[in-house]
């Protein structure tokens, strides 16, 4: 579950990885394109290559996709992960709202022990 002052950030941290997987696919697709050669079997480790990278990175990438597409209709609704799960509503706060209260007051003196 992402607290209330973290879900920003986990939003873009979703937002990121799931750009990143397709940038990953498609810029192997393309040194799979240009890699053209040939030496049959040069080819061929080449696309064995290309594709056990590209293969399991597209399903990483459809999978982080997914969860990021069911976090945005999530926001889009204001419900928070908690919620939509339990189905209690509690009117949590998602990026839309304000930042809760810092719960750790981190420049307070910490005393000695």
């Amino acid at each position: 579950c992402v607290g209330q002052r973290n879900y920003i950030f986990f939003a873009w941290f979703l937002s990121s990885v799931t750009l990143l997987g397709f940038t990953v696919v498609v810029g192997i697709a393309v040194w799979l394109q240009a890699a053209g050669s040939d030496d049959k079997v040069a080819s061929s480790l080449v696309w064995v290559t290309g594709a056990a990278v590209a293969i399991p990175a597209a399903l990483l990438g459809l999978s982080v996709m997914v969860f990021c597409c069911y976090h945005l209709s999530l926001t889009l609704r204001g419900k928070t992960t908690k919620e939509a799960l339990t189905g209690k509503d509690t009117h949590g706060a998602t990026i839309w709202a304000a930042r809760g209260p810092v719960l750790v007051p981190w420049r307070q003196v910490v005393p000695p022990i």
